[in-house]
């Protein structure tokens, strides 16, 4: 079970994972704005349409495309050095 989801059921609240699938010095340097064809991509999984809606919006507005990362059982898929 990814971890992600062993905290959501803890924690009872739904969780999205997005920043984890980027490095400290990226996030803090890589960022563009929107519509530039070199700007990196940032995968979002989570369970709720709505809140993962929120998060893209969030990844968007700190310089970053966002990429429906799927559903958070699946998020192991986008911890550093895995294939996302």
């Amino acid at each position: 079970m990814p971890e992600s989801v062993w905290t959501s059921r803890q924690l009872g609240r739904p969780i999205f994972k997005a920043f984890n699938s980027i490095m400290f010095y990226a996030l803090s340097e890589r960022g563009m704005p929107e519509g530039l064809s070199n700007r990196l991509a940032i995968p979002v999984a989570g369970d709720d349409p709505r809140g993962k809606s929120v998060v893209m919006s969030l990844v968007n507005d700190v310089g970053f495309d966002s990429v429906d990362g799927g559903l958070l059982r699946d998020s192991w898929r986008q911890q550093p050095s895995t294939p996302a």
